[in-house]
């Protein structure tokens, strides 16, 4: 049975100081969130609005999953974002 996980997004140590969100070098991070969306392992996803991070929802077998997920993720590999996860219990 799959387990959700919310993942916590916050500013790395390459985030560019003094430039709003849409000026990060983040393009290669959405593309590759909206290619997990497509394969159904993203559930939903988005920045804060105060533009502090973000929170991704993911739908994954096993902790090691989402290690994988996050290994991958241009944004986390840059250093332009970091990211914590939990595993959620959903119950609606």
């Amino acid at each position: 049975m799959k387990k959700h996980f919310a993942l916590f997004y916050a500013r790395g140590p390459n985030w560019l100081p003094g430039k709003p969100l849409p000026d990060q070098p983040l393009r290669d991070h959405l593309n590759y969130m909206r290619t997990l969306k497509s394969d159904g392992i993203v559930k939903m996803g988005g920045p804060f609005e105060d533009g502090s991070g973000g929170l991704g929802v993911v739908e994954a077998d096993a902790v090691e999953d989402v290690h994988e997920l996050i290994d991958r993720d241009p944004a986390i590999r840059s250093g332009v974002l970091t990211v914590e996860f939990f595993a959620w219990d959903r119950i609606v």
